[in-house]
């Protein structure tokens, strides 16, 4: 659902960063509001924001990206 989103933010904002892990939330246990934007030059990938902290329990799983 979310790959092109992943791919998109992650060349905007973490160009240098060698050691990016993708987290896998389980939506429903999070706390805080979650919500979905666009990229800016609306390719139509669309990614969740979490407003407020992530906790651990929140986590499904976590994938390297490479």
């Amino acid at each position: 659902m979310f790959e092109a989103g992943v791919v998109v933010v992650a060349d905007y904002d973490r160009v240098d960063d060698k050691e990016l892990v993708l987290l896998l939330l389980d939506e429903s246990r999070v706390e805080a509001p979650v919500r979905y934007g666009t990229d800016e030059d609306d390719r139509g990938s669309t990614f969740p924001h979490v407003y407020g902290p992530l906790k651990l329990e929140y986590i499904i799983e976590a994938l390297p990206v490479e």
